[in-house]
C-alpha cells in the first residue's frame, strides 16, 4: 500500500494527532524469526554463565570477612537512608491532575490551606 493511503486510513482511524516513525533497518518477517531462534541461544548461555559468575562470586566472598562486614552495613545504611527518604518526601495531602495515563502532581502539604496556597502561587492569583 502506498505510504500516503495508508496514512490518510490511519488518519481516519486514530484522528489526526496521530504520530508514526520508520525504520528502514527493521528486519522483515523471515529476519525477526531467525532473530528470536539466534535470540533464545543466546539467552540460554547468558543465563548459564551468569549462574556460574553468580556461584563463584559467592564462594570467593564467603571466606572474605571484611566484605561481609561491609556488605551488612551497606544494607543497613541504604534501608535507613530509604526510609529517611520516604519519610522526608511524605505530605498528609497530594493534589494531582490526570490525563489518562499520566498523572502530574500539582501541590503537596500538610493542610488544605497550604494546598490552596500553591495553587494560587502556580496559577498566578
Amino acid at each position: 500500500m502506498e505510504r500516503s493511503v495508508a496514512l490518510k486510513k490511519v488518519e481516519k482511524l486514530l484522528g489526526k494527532s496521530f504520530r508514526y516513525r520508520v525504520n528502514l533497518k527493521a528486519p522483515n518477517a523471515d529476519g525477526r524469526a531467525e532473530a528470536r531462534k539466534r535470540l533464545e541461544i543466546a539467552e540460554s548461555a547468558h543465563s548459564s554463565v551468569s549462574r556460574q559468575l553468580s556461584a563463584r562470586t559467592s564462594e570467593l566472598l564467603r571466606g572474605d570477612l571484611e566484605y561481609q562486614r561491609l556488605s551488612a552495613e551497606y544494607k543497613s545504611t541504604r534501608e535507613k537512608s530509604a526510609d529517611l527518604r520516604l519519610t522526608s518526601s511524605s505530605y498528609r495531602f497530594t493534589v494531582f491532575v490526570s490525563s489518562g495515563f499520566f498523572t502530574k502532581v500539582e501541590a503537596e502539604g500538610d493542610s488544605w490551606e497550604e494546598i490552596i496556597d500553591q495553587l494560587n502561587r502556580k496559577r498566578g492569583a
